[in-house]
């Protein structure tokens, strides 16, 4: 829906993550003042990404990894200097 570079991909299914699963790790975005979007979660994206197996989202799931792993990090760094 849209023309690209400002399209949005509407999807009904996606590899690896059940709706079930998918609509109960989403999370909600506020956007404005009232309307609410849900996305998929981080969990569920990553699962997704691996389960497609194409080389782009195989990338795209080792980077979401790395950045996991510095966030982490830096979460855990956070708590040492309060």
């Amino acid at each position: 829906m849209g023309i690209p570079p400002v399209a949005v991909d509407i999807m009904t299914s996606i590899s690896g993550v059940s709706w079930a699963r998918a609509w109960k790790g989403r999370v909600e975005v506020k956007l404005g003042r009232s309307l609410v979007v849900p996305f998929l979660g981080f969990d569920e994206l990553l699962v997704n990404k691996q389960a497609s197996g194409r080389d782009k989202d195989l990338i795209d799931a080792a980077n979401l990894r790395e950045l996991s792993r510095f966030g982490a990090r830096r979460r855990s760094a956070r708590r040492r200097t309060r």
